[in-house]
């Protein structure tokens, strides 16, 4: 993996089932976490899921940090960022909204929407320091109000 570019994994799946999946890659710090769960079912049943889990996360009744929430957990974030202050592979965002970090180019950003925007879709612009600019952008990835809900999400991370 290259930081900032975008890689697709294509799948043909002749079997439904639950399995799973490892990274194969070496490709950097976290890589020893890199595991999910990769679920195949039939397209009907697919697309019934995909219906109700769009109205779960924008159109349901959760509030937006709420929804941002789940996009947090849905989008693997959990994997290299914290929310109890504990170090991981990323900064932890636990009281990240509105306070300033050093960036490895020595520069000090106050960490805003505007920042936090940035930094899911071009990710290795601005580096807090201390940290590799692995960070895959979710610019291809992720809604506008999927972007919008996770920093409604960040905020309340006190």
């Amino acid at each position: 993996m290259l930081p900032g570019s975008y890689t697709y994994l294509w799948l043909l799946p002749k079997k439904v089932g639950t399995f799973d999946i490892y990274c194969s890659q070496y490709c950097g710090t976290g890589h020893s976490l890199m595991r999910g769960t990769l679920v195949v079912m039939p397209e009907a049943e697919y697309l019934s899921w995909e219906q109700g889990e769009q109205k779960k996360l924008l159109g349901g009744t959760q509030s937006p940090a709420d929804q941002g929430k789940a996009v947090f957990e849905s989008a693997g974030c959990l994997g290299c960022h914290s929310t109890d202050g504990s170090a991981k592979v990323g900064p932890t965002l636990k009281g990240i909204f509105g306070s300033k970090v050093e960036l490895s180019d020595g520069k000090t950003v106050q960490v805003d929407e505007a920042y936090l925007k940035e930094s899911l879709v071009e990710p290795n612009a601005k580096v807090v320091k201390g940290f590799q600019p692995i960070m895959p952008t979710f610019k291809a990835t992720l809604k506008d109000e999927e972007i919008a809900a996770l920093i409604d999400y960040m905020k309340t991370l006190k």
